[in-house]
Parts: structure tokens; C-alpha cells; sequence
């Protein structure tokens, strides 16, 4: 995720931070500039499209997630709806 950086209470960092706890997401800092967001998101983007284990792994942290965390729950949902079978 790179959260919209014009929102001065970050509340979108804020939103996704169960799913990041989780295992099952990644945040990183909207740079603005977008060489800047190449080398910092697109580097980490990179690392997980060669490892499939990991992206399993995050996918398992996703559907493990405790029937309590109902908004949690429905982003994971979305996420690997996204991904397909």
C-alpha cells in the first residue's frame, strides 16, 4: 500500500495496520516523486514477485485473520479475490 501523503492524520496507514501485523500486507511511504517511489515501493515489488513463498505466506496471513476484524477481513477478502485461485 502507498497511502494517499496528502491526509496530515494518515489515516490510511492507520486502516491497513492489522493487515500489515498481520503478514499479510506492506506499506511503504508515497514519495511523491515518482523515481523516488520506483526505488522504494517498486524495489520491494519486485522482491515479491520472485518470491512466491512469500506471497503465500502473506496470502495465509490474510485468510488467518480473527473473525473480529471485520474491515480487516474484507480488504484481505478483496486482496485475494484480486490475486484469483
Amino acid at each position: 500500500f502507498l497511502p494517499y501523503p496528502w491526509h496530515g492524520d494518515a489515516h490510511q496507514a492507520v486502516n491497513v495496520g492489522p493487515l500489515v501485523a498481520a503478514g499479510g500486507a506492506i506499506v511503504r511511504t508515497d514519495h511523491i516523486d515518482t523515481g523516488r517511489n520506483l526505488a522504494d515501493a517498486g524495489r520491494e515489488l519486485a522482491d515479491l514477485a520472485r518470491s512466491p513463498e512469500r506471497r503465500t505466506a502473506m496470502r495465509a496471513a490474510l485468510e488467518a485473520l480473527p473473525e473480529g476484524r471485520a474491515a480487516a477481513r474484507a480488504v484481505a477478502a478483496a486482496i485475494i479475490a484480486a490475486r484469483g485461485p
